[in-house]
């Protein structure tokens, strides 16, 4: 905040400093006017030789300077005044555009850090509670399932039995940090067919299985982020420790399920603090 003060502050008087001198030049301008009576003929008399040294003395205007020329000069001096007047009104008004965009924008983040932080502080709490259960899980939701499922062949005490097994073995084994994992592949682990795997992620948690697993990767690189035991990885290590192929889809991930990059995350406390 105060640095950003510091450059408005620092335009708006590299603006305003051509517009006092134009403005001087004006009053210089106005002045020698006054100084020049007109004769009966309509142009400028000579001023007495005492008058005339001061004056071309202090303002170091040729003796032969004729009327016209001097408002001409002021009206093209009034014309870059007022451009500069309206560049500087239009620096002003859109540093403070910015500058509000800019607190809000801090507002927002700030708030988002800190549902993060309060929903990582629910999860180990039900941790502590339910340590060998994964039910009631908070995985994010990502959409409406749609119901294309009416001709499954999938009971509901068989899909009830999936679902157990299907996150036990996701929890107990870290699946998600297999960067190549697929339904199919999960779905031999589990000695069933990968459209009943599709099927429950999609009933259940209402995602793609791509979705669903991101939301296990983007959970743990939180707790990563945070964890002073991984401060020596970078962002992209980070990211490919949690499954992530790249860093552009672990920020991707990340922003979608938090709201936050990665590298805003990491070190909350300045954040809050700022």
């Amino acid at each position: 905040m105060k640095n950003n003060s510091t450059i408005l502050l620092f335009f708006f008087f590299l603006f305003l400093i051509p517009v006092i001198r134009l403005h001087a030049q004006q009053k210089i301008c106005d002045s020698l006017i006054k100084k020049f009576p007109r004769s009966n003929t309509g142009e400028i008399a000579l001023i007495p030789d005492k008058i005339y040294a001061e004056s071309y003395k202090a303002y170091n205007v040729h003796e032969e300077l004729e009327e016209n020329e001097i408002i001409e000069h002021m009206n093209l001096l009034r014309r870059v005044k007022k451009i500069y007047t309206w560049i500087i009104i239009s620096v002003v008004v859109v540093s403070g555009i910015l500058l509000d965009y800019y607190i809000k924008r801090t507002k927002y983040l700030k708030k988002l850090l800190i549902k993060n932080m309060k929903e990582m502080k629910e999860e180990r709490m039900k941790k502590l509670k339910q340590p060998n259960t994964s039910k009631g899980r908070n995985i994010p939701q990502s959409g409406e399932a749609k119901p294309k499922y009416k001709n499954s062949k999938l009971t509901d005490a068989s899909r009830e039995l999936l679902e157990n097994k299907l996150e036990q073995l996701i929890e107990n084994q870290n699946l998600w940090r297999i960067s190549d994992i697929t339904v199919e592949k999960i779905a031999t682990m589990l000695n069933t067919n990968s459209k009943y795997i599709s099927q429950i992620i999609n009933q259940k948690y209402k995602q793609s299985f791509p979705n669903f697993i991101n939301g296990f990767r983007v959970k743990e690189a939180r707790s990563m982020l945070l964890s002073k035991n991984y401060t020596h990885y970078s962002i992209d290590g980070i990211g490919k420790l949690c499954g992530f192929k790249s860093n552009s889809s672990f920020v991707a991930a990340f922003r979608k399920y938090t709201g936050l990059t990665p590298s805003y995350f990491r070190d909350p406390q300045k954040k809050l603090l700022s």
